[in-house]
């Protein structure tokens, strides 16, 4: 939530607190919080009752590394543009390859390779967090495969292996809440299929990821992923 306020805010540049409340549909309390957040971080400044963006001149975090197959060669910039923008429209595999004239299991490969830089990024994100704050994992149990989930500033997080520290914090009532809703809500769109078992953590993380972010959000991100 907190990254989708931050780029409601660029595009917005300036705004009242009613305004970004009206087009995020955010509960006004964490919309408080994630304001007063951004602000100390320099990244808004209020004045008198109006937000104005900053932009972030800090050097850029590095990117997930990733490894480009032989297929991102052997395509056109266009092809994969629109096979980036089928992904994030959440259009499936056969009805991508039919569209575009390309095999099934060329679109199935580019799919998992974005689902596999979905996940590593936000693993990347969840260990700088638990460093910090080592929290409790909640374990689930999908497709008979143990994942781990952990919560931090409204966002959950997903690892193939459980963390380990010494010292583990366990979550309140409300986050215990807030993190079971965003699971039931990313588990639901797993379609029971078993094509979903293999690298489930994967899976889950494209989910948790899409959720309550529009189309143009998603292809900015996953041009950022990709270094595009």
């Amino acid at each position: 939530m907190k990254e989708r306020i931050l780029k409601l805010a660029k595009r917005l540049n300036k705004f009242t607190f009613d305004e970004i409340a009206l087009i995020s549909e955010a509960d006004e309390q964490n919309l408080t919080g994630i304001l007063d957040e951004l602000e100390q971080e320099k990244r808004l400044k209020k004045s008198n009752n109006l937000y104005l963006y900053i932009a972030n001149t800090a050097p850029s975090k590095p990117k997930v590394a990733f490894n480009f197959s032989s297929r991102y060669r052997h395509h056109s910039k266009e092809t994969l543009n629109l096979i980036m923008k089928a992904f994030c429209a959440d259009i499936d595999v056969l009805k991508t390859a039919q569209i575009l004239g390309v095999s099934r299991k060329c679109i199935l490969g580019f799919y998992n390779d974005f689902k596999e830089l979905i996940y590593n990024n936000q693993k990347n994100e969840l260990l700088k967090k638990y460093s910090k704050r080592p929290m409790m994992a909640s374990i689930r149990v999908f497709f008979n495969t143990e994942t781990y989930y952990y919560f931090y500033e409204n966002k959950l997080f997903v690892s193939k292996e459980k963390l380990e520290s010494n010292i583990e914090a366990n979550y309140s009532l409300d986050e215990r809440l807030k993190l079971k809703a965003l699971y039931a809500r990313a588990k639901r769109k797993i379609v029971n299929s078993c094509g979903y078992q293999k690298n489930f953590h994967h899976h889950i993380a494209e989910k948790i990821w899409r959720d309550e972010k529009s189309y143009e959000e998603l292809l900015e991100e996953l041009n950022e992923l990709l270094g595009f």
